[in-house]
């Protein structure tokens, strides 16, 4: 995947295709994330950034936030910086109304406030994930959806609830 996604960044380059160029970057940062090198992927995921700003294209600059948030968060433990990178996911899927993408970054938002304590923050986003789930959602998605619906709601007290869920 690396071999290939850079030959693809070559020919991006040289047609100056922003979005081709942003879409490579992306997938090599990833595979960088995947071989646990976290600190190459966050550059190369920036680079992705201003190039999918470049592009204008909402869909890409919302994936590549969506990607940073993930790094900065679970790999970095840099909470704040994650969730800034979410809530800038948020904005672009928005702006495209790809609630699929929406789905998958407020769960990542209702895991990233739990994970910090900050249940009030990410009930909001616990709820969309719930409301959307079963037309936008996939299988890797619901055992986080019902794990999340535990968690909220034993923090919420109602024990009976969270042990349905889990």
């Amino acid at each position: 995947s690396l071999y290939y996604s850079r030959e693809a960044l070559k020919q991006a380059i040289q047609i100056k295709d922003d979005y081709l160029i942003a879409t490579a970057y992306n997938t090599i940062a990833g595979n960088y994330n995947e071989l646990s090198e976290n600190d190459k992927a966050i550059d190369i995921y920036k680079k992705a950034l201003v190039y999918a700003v470049r592009s204008g294209n909402d869909s890409i600059i919302g994936w590549v936030n969506n990607n940073l948030g993930n790094v900065y968060f679970f790999d970095k433990r840099n909470y704040p910086e994650g969730i800034r990178h979410y809530h800038n996911a948020i904005t672009y899927a928005q702006k495209t109304a790809d609630t699929s993408k929406l789905v998958l970054t407020h769960l990542n938002l209702a895991l990233a406030y739990s994970e910090t304590g900050a249940f009030n923050k990410g009930l909001r986003h616990l709820q969309f994930l719930n409301a959307h789930h079963e037309k936008f959602g996939d299988t890797n998605t619901a055992a986080f959806r019902l794990m999340l619906n535990a968690v909220y709601t034993g923090h919420a007290g109602q024990y009976a609830k969270a042990d349905s869920y889990f």
